[in-house]
């Protein structure tokens, strides 16, 4: 019995998998079969295979070829995986034919053996034995994994001959260029101009430092999707560090990532959880906008129209900084560290108001239930909550600047040094973080809660910038605080 065991990967989530191809001969009736849990694609490809070995392969009439995929308990899926399962077939047959009879037989052809790859093997086949690229093939090239595959030869007897003989297969230089060295054409930043609103500007200003959570509330046509936006133009880029896994996350769902740029994703409010979670689409599992905007910006638009389950899917996410998607594979955790910003208005309507319903066109019930579209728990998950008012009130804003220093209403309103600010200020933050948040304690006589945890965390922020504690702790609890709307 003979027996030759190849190697190749398999995507699952950021890591590939290593695979094990092995391949064994019996005497017994001409018969190929495939175990190991293959999915159907590869089942489907049998035939095909069955007649590239017919044609170049001396597979013989009593020659029962066995070929497991191990490990046996992951379901083995992608035409990536035809090249590997042909190659250790004609590896397997060709070194039978090469042995001799017998012990001691002379005249074998001992020395004309194919050499067992060290590395990976990957590719799909055609019935001409073409060997091809799939999308999996690509992203490795892509990324410089060493593996054995279309780059290396265009047709399997090409392939055959080369391990035959011996000669090092060189993979040429990879199909597409790193974009650790390119920066994208149109990477030049969009300038958005917000007139006034220096509050809502200081607290964004704030958030994206410490990727805060928002929730901007008010009713249409005040603003709120527009200051969201600006808020993207002043966050900063990824580090170098963090723009390599950006780029690993997008190659999983076939995007390209270029050189210091924001993720920065604006779904609709329509999306299905799928959409965000992440989903299996051909066998792969592909990340969704929680994964997508990793080191980056999610902005979520009408955040109450979004479907319940997609909505409360929101509380563990911006908790734990991960998702965990249940796979036949297995669990497949996707990193979900992103800053999330959400538009809601008041009611359906939208003219709902916090001191009064004058203006509102909804009746009691419809009122009450979008209300209640928001839970507690996920209200609490945003520790700045900003309400948008459609007529500014001259002297409240007047007030409202007097608190904040005159070193900030400057910076305000120049958004290119916002930008440069914000990864000084972070790193600022990061250390001094622990005690900021016990001189906060002692201004605080609140007893220990979510709310009395996000205002220390704006307390922090808010020092670090450059207030005072009185002002600190007064922007802390404005913007901590639920905003009540009265029937």
């Amino acid at each position: 019995m003979d027996l030759v065991t190849l190697s190749t990967l398999q995507p699952q989530s950021l890591d590939d998998m290593k695979l094990r191809v092995e391949s064994v001969c019996h005497s017994g009736p001409q018969n190929f079969t495939l175990s190991g849990l293959p999915n159907t694609q590869i089942k489907d490809a049998r035939d095909k295979i069955r007649s590239l070995m017919h044609r170049y392969c001396n597979w013989k009439l009593l020659d029962r070829i066995v070929v497991n995929l191990a490990p046996a308990e992951i379901e083995k899926k992608g035409a990536h995986l035809e090249l590997p399962i042909f190659l250790s077939v004609a590896i397997l047959l060709h070194q039978k034919n090469s042995q001799p009879p017998h012990k001691g037989a002379k005249g074998s052809n001992t020395t004309n053996l194919i050499s067992i790859p060290p590395v990976p093997i990957c590719g799909s086949l055609d019935l001409e034995g073409n060997i091809h690229h799939t999308s999996f093939t690509r992203r490795l090239h892509r990324e410089g994994i060493d593996f054995i595959g279309p780059h290396n030869c265009k047709h399997i007897s090409e392939l055959l001959l080369q391990l035959k003989e011996e000669r090092a297969i060189r993979a040429p230089a990879p199909i597409v260029s790193s974009s650790k060295n390119k920066a994208r054409p149109d990477s030049q930043r969009k300038s958005i101009h917000v007139e006034g609103r220096l509050e809502e500007k200081l607290a964004l200003f704030c958030a994206a430092i410490g990727q805060t959570p928002v929730l901007l509330l008010g009713p249409p046509g005040v603003g709120k999707s527009h200051l969201a936006k600006w808020a993207s133009t002043i966050y900063p880029s990824p580090q170098p560090q963090e723009q390599s896994m950006i780029e690993k996350i997008w190659a999983r769902y076939g995007l390209k990532y270029y050189k210091d740029q924001v993720p920065s994703f604006f779904p609709h409010s329509r999306s299905h959880i799928a959409d965000f979670v992440g989903r299996k689409n051909s066998g792969r599992s592909l990340p969704g906008y929680f994964s997508l905007s990793h080191h980056g910006i999610l902005v979520l638009d009408e955040f109450p129209e979004l479907a319940r389950d997609a909505r409360e899917i929101f509380r563990t996410v911006l908790e734990e900084k991960y998702v965990n998607s249940l796979e036949s594979s297995g669990i497949v955790r996707w990193p979900a560290e992103f800053w999330f910003i959400a538009t809601a208005n008041p009611c359906p309507c939208g003219y709902s108001d916090p001191n009064s319903r004058s203006q509102c066109q909804c009746s009691y019930s419809q009122w009450k239930a979008y209300q209640q579209r928001l839970s507690g728990p996920l209200i609490d998950r945003f520790a700045i909550k900003l309400y948008l008012d459609q007529g500014i009130d001259p002297g409240k804003v007047k007030v409202t600047n007097s608190r904040i220093p005159d070193s900030i209403l400057e910076l305000l309103s120049n958004d290119q040094k916002l930008l440069e600010k914000i990864a000084p200020l972070r790193n600022e933050w990061s250390h001094h973080r622990a005690e900021l948040k016990k001189l906060f304690q002692k201004h605080s006589n609140q007893c220990r809660s979510r709310s009395h945890d996000n205002q220390g965390h704006i307390f922090s922020i808010l020092k670090v910038i450059g207030l005072t504690e009185q002002q600190a702790m007064y922007f802390a609890q404005k913007w901590n605080q639920k905003i009540q709307f009265h029937a």
